[in-house]
């Protein structure tokens, strides 16, 4: 579903030209806030959908204020390809909140990686589907 404001995350990005910044661990040192690692080390893989004419991706480098990624993450060895989730992920201007669904990787390979079998997938938020409809993947 599509997230209400009050779901979602600030999430925020900083532009650095210090030179004398040479690592996050300089930057940590710098900065009064408490950091920490949330996740042990792993090998994160996304496979991204998208137009044809880039629709998602321009709309992300272009910065819009509302605006949203679709696609598979799994995590660990890429032979593997244990759990994959589909994810959406929206932006509503500095705030971000992800939508997943855990995926069967037999329907995946056996649909070509394409998401068309998840549009009639009667347990997909309507604006999920929608989604999934309009980029025709």
């Amino acid at each position: 579903m599509i997230p209400k404001e009050k779901d979602y995350r600030y999430e925020r990005k900083f532009l650095f030209s210090n030179p004398s910044i040479k690592s996050l661990e300089d930057l940590f040192h710098l900065m009064p806030i408490n950091i920490y690692n949330l996740y042990s080390p792993r090998r994160v893989n996304s496979i991204y959908f998208d137009t044809l004419n880039y629709k998602l991706a321009k709309s992300n480098i272009d910065g819009d204020f509302k605006r949203f990624k679709v696609r598979i993450r799994f995590y660990g060895e890429i032979s593997k390809f244990l759990n994959p989730t589909l994810e959406i992920k929206y932006k509503l201007g500095l705030m971000g909140k992800k939508y997943k669904l855990p995926l069967n990787l037999d329907h995946i390979i056996r649909n070509n990686f394409s998401l068309d079998f998840l549009i009639n997938d009667y347990c997909l938020p309507i604006e999920v589907r929608k989604i999934l409809i309009d980029l025709n993947i």
